[in-house]
């Protein structure tokens, strides 16, 4: 059985109750709210309000499927994403390309405090060469427009004390990408690490020009900050293999300790069966110079030096000797 909606609403005081919770913008009329009915039997209440949910929740679906569809066009249409299959494909071709031994120790993960070292040295490194390449290939045509332009990039460029800048952004970018899952440097951290320092350089040379640079000019920036990537592996191999060369001495500092200290126990408790010494002595080792040792002659000699220079003096009552 169906019911004609529109024609012959329900208006049973169970409907008019439901109705004012569920649409109160179309209820608004009602006032006091009505009281909730007791009787719930009227079917054709049920199928209004199952009707109007149904087609809710169809206009809802396809508002968020529009608004989904128009998302994803935006990213396709995004220049800066178009450009990480250049940087993911370099990863592995560089990663590959190292021998196994090598290749093994990008397994080996860095804490923190190494994978910002490693990101801050490799900006450093190509932070010059990036700057020239940008003052060829972005500030060209009007000379005294691009001249003042250049002036503002290049000010707001180089890190300082108090501010970041643009390459403080760069390192910063660089190491929270290289967080990844476990802190090892697998292709797709290694392409998420270049792409977004070259993603934030791009997004400074807009923020000076006032637009963004074209696709092909930054397919060229691309593969040109793609150079990195192979000195940043190497520089990464390099501080794992550092870091476990530092945690394997550190280990024998502290295994030689343990020995030590083992050592000690050993021969307190020996003297401490032997009877010879009591539970507080302590064994240290002391060690004498030979220039500081004495010959049984010198000994006697300074023995009787100060013994002639002792004068025993008889305490004083009431300030007289007694």
């Amino acid at each position: 059985m169906s019911v004609d909606i529109e024609n012959h609403p329900p208006t049973s005081g169970w409907f008019s109750w439901l109705g004012y919770y569920l649409f109160p913008s179309t209820s608004s009329s009602i006032s006091p709210p009505p009281s909730p009915p007791t009787n719930i039997d009227d079917w054709s209440e049920w199928e209004w309000v199952l009707s109007r949910t149904e087609e809710f929740l169809v206009k809802q679906s396809q508002v968020e499927i529009a608004k989904t569809l128009c998302e994803l066009d935006s990213l396709r249409a995004s220049p800066h994403l178009k450009i990480k299959p250049i940087f993911l494909k370099g990863a592995m071709e560089t990663i590959l390309s190292l021998r196994p031994e090598d290749r093994a120790e990008l397994h080996h993960s860095l804490d923190s405090s190494k994978r910002s070292k490693v990101i801050t040295d490799i900006v450093r490194q190509f932070g010059d060469e990036w700057r020239e390449w940008i003052r060829t290939h972005c500030f060209e045509g009007d000379v005294q427009l691009q001249s003042e332009k250049w002036n503002r990039f290049i000010l707001s460029y180089s890190e300082q004390t108090y501010s970041k800048n643009t390459i403080g952004i760069l390192r910063e970018v660089g190491w929270q990408a290289s967080h990844g899952v476990d802190g090892t440097l697998s292709p797709r951290v290694l392409g998420d690490i270049t792409w977004s320092i070259c993603n934030a350089l791009r997004g400074a040379i807009r923020g000076v020009l006032e637009h963004d640079i074209d696709q092909d000019l930054l397919l060229l920036l691309a593969k040109e900050m793609n150079k990195m990537q192979p000195r940043l592996v190497q520089l990464w191999i390099s501080t794992v293999r550092t870091s476990k060369g530092g945690a394997m001495r550190e280990g024998q500092v502290v295994s030689g300790w343990i020995e030590e200290e083992e050592e000690k126990r050993q021969k307190l408790k020996e003297l401490q069966n032997s009877g010879n010494v009591d539970g507080r002595y302590e064994c240290r080792k002391i060690e004498v110079q030979q220039s500081e040792r004495k010959r049984p002659g010198e000994v006697k000699s300074i023995c009787n030096a100060l013994q002639n220079t002792l004068v025993l003096r008889a305490p004083t009552v009431g300030g007289a000797r007694r």
